[in-house]
């Protein structure tokens, strides 16, 4: 009986704060700034090319969990505005990046695509993050002892 505990418990144990993802999220508004429920949202992995997708809920807000780390570009589209597309869409190691969209109301067939990068700079996340490259992991000062 104690050992089946010891098992059981010892296997639902996570690691809280080992992110390895990413997530997309935003807003989805008309020219007017009001939310655009059940607006289409496409993520598509650059070098991947997996595609992800997202619907705005009622205040028109998405969200696209559990991205790989790598470039991207995302589309929203709902009938009746103008398809948008975001590129240059950088995703780091737990990275929580908003991407809002104003949408124009037009015919589906028009596409506008923004080029421009968005900031590095995390506003939705008071964490300190950074990114430890292999030389600096390399040059460690091991006091003598071998990692491996």
């Amino acid at each position: 009986m104690f050992v089946a505990f010891v098992v059981l418990g010892t296997g639902s144990m996570c690691l809280l704060g080992q992110a390895t993802n990413a997530i997309i999220s935003g807003t989805v508004t008309d020219a007017t700034g009001a939310a655009v429920p059940g607006a289409a949202v496409q993520v598509r992995n650059l070098s991947t090319g997996v595609l992800r997708t997202a619907t705005s809920n009622n205040q028109g807000r998405y969200n696209v969990p559990d991205l790989l780390v790598g470039e991207y570009e995302a589309q929203v589209s709902k009938t009746g505005f103008e398809t948008m597309v975001q590129r240059g869409i950088t995703l780091s190691v737990g990275s929580d990046r908003e991407i809002d969209f104003s949408l124009r109301v037009g015919q589906t067939q028009t596409t506008v695509a923004v080029e421009a990068q968005t900031p590095l700079v995390e506003t939705t996340s008071a964490a300190l993050t950074s990114l430890v490259e292999q030389k600096q992991i390399a040059d460690l000062p091991l006091n003598g002892r071998n990692y491996t």
